[in-house]
Formats: C-alpha cells, sequence, structure tokens
C-alpha cells in the first residue's frame, strides 16, 4: 500500500474519530473495517512482491537455458558444416572414381556445397550443367 493511501486512511480514520453525529458502535466498526481492509492490502502487496519475484527468477533461469542452448548451436554450426562438407567431397571423389560419372563430379559438389553451406540461392541444377552460371 503506498503512502499516500495510508495517509489518507489515517485521515479518514482521524475524521471519524471527530464526528460526534456517530455512534460509538458504528465508529468503532468501521474503524475494525478499515483496519481490516489496511493488512488486506499489505497483505496483497507482499504476495504481488514474491509473485514478481518469482516471475522473475523463473524468467531468469529461462534466460540462462536459452543463453546455454545458444551457445551449443553456435558450437555445433561449424562441426556440422564441416561435416557437411566433408560428405561432399566424398561424394565427389566417388563421382570421379567412375568413367561414366566423372563430369558430374565438380558441378554436384559445386551445387551441394553453394546450397547446403554457404547458403547462396542457386541457379537451377541443368543450367549448372550446361554452364551458362
Amino acid at each position: 500500500m503506498s503512502q499516500h493511501d495510508k495517509k489518507l486512511l489515517n485521515q479518514l480514520k482521524q475524521n471519524l474519530l471527530v464526528k460526534t453525529s456517530l455512534q460509538e458502535t458504528d465508529l468503532e466498526s468501521i474503524i475494525t473495517i478499515v483496519s481490516h481492509l489496511e493488512q488486506k492490502a499489505e497483505h496483497l502487496d507482499e504476495v504481488d512482491q514474491e509473485k514478481v519475484k518469482e516471475l522473475h527468477d523463473t524468467l531468469s533461469e529461462h534466460k540462462k537455458s536459452l543463453d546455454l542452448l545458444k551457445k551449443g548451436v553456435a558450437a555445433v554450426a561449424p562441426t556440422l558444416d564441416e561435416a557437411k562438407k566433408k560428405a561432399f567431397e566424398t561424394m565427389k571423389t566417388d563421382l570421379e572414381k567412375h568413367r561414366w560419372s566423372s563430369w558430374l563430379a565438380q558441378p554436384v559438389y559445386d551445387y551441394l556445397v553453394d546450397k547446403h553451406i554457404n547458403k547462396k540461392p542457386v541457379s537451377k541444377f541443368k543450367e549448372r550443367l550446361i554452364g551458362t552460371v
């Protein structure tokens, strides 16, 4: 509960005490109700602060997990590209070994490297083979 609200409640209590037209029992019941409301408001403020702290802690944990995940992905990404490139090179050497497919080795290798490793936009495979690119 804010200081301003507390001040207003105290003024209300004082005004209620000053009024003589009210009966004593009515005045006491109103003061009791106001006190009860004050306690409830303070309790709700404490609960809200606890909830905010819990949410902040949860968000911090999620942020740490996300950062760890990002680091893990960043660490794997270069090795993944290297693994792809090695697989493409193996495919190229296998194509070069055979007389009927040796002419395909370099264009296929270039196409796969451009598409999957360099992430370049690639032209149609047929156009690459013809050599218009």
